[in-house]
């Protein structure tokens, strides 16, 4: 998704005509929503894990017995 950003900003920064740099700065910022999004879930995700995990310790589960 980082690569996607950064290939509409190269190309909205390249481009002449007003009409068609603002169409891509638009998509371009979609594109930085979408990946704000996901590193937010990312984040939750491993919180959610590391949650898991302890929570498996605290109950003496041995290592390695919680799959994912």
């Amino acid at each position: 998704m980082q690569g996607r950003v950064n290939s509409l900003t190269n190309e909205a920064f390249g481009r002449d005509d007003p009409a068609q740099r603002e169409a891509l700065m638009r998509q371009r910022q979609r594109a930085i929503d979408e990946l704000d999004r996901l590193m937010k879930q990312v984040a939750k995700d491993k919180e959610a894990i590391a949650a898991i995990e302890d929570d498996a310790r605290k109950k003496g589960i041995p290592p390695g017995w919680i799959r994912f």
